[in-house]
């Protein structure tokens, strides 16, 4: 579905509105990471919500395979 040209006009005028701008600087202020803590991610966390999300939606698991990196560079 493509916006019309009326509707991009209104999101052009409303992005550039000083409303949208305190909006989203306090949704930034406020934001929640539930896989993080303290300026860190609880790997833990994050598996299980990655291993609920894969029975929900059904995912088959893989069968295992051993990581074995011989050259590792970023």
């Amino acid at each position: 579905m493509r916006m019309t040209d009326a509707e991009m006009a209104e999101l052009r005028r409303f992005s550039e509105s000083p409303e949208a701008k305190q909006d989203f600087e306090r949704l930034l202020r406020h934001r929640h990471n539930p896989f993080g803590e303290r300026g860190s991610v609880d790997v833990d966390r994050l598996m299980v919500f990655l291993n609920g999300y894969n029975a929900f939606v059904g995912h088959t698991p893989k069968t295992p395979t051993p990581f074995l990196e011989q050259d590792m560079r970023l």
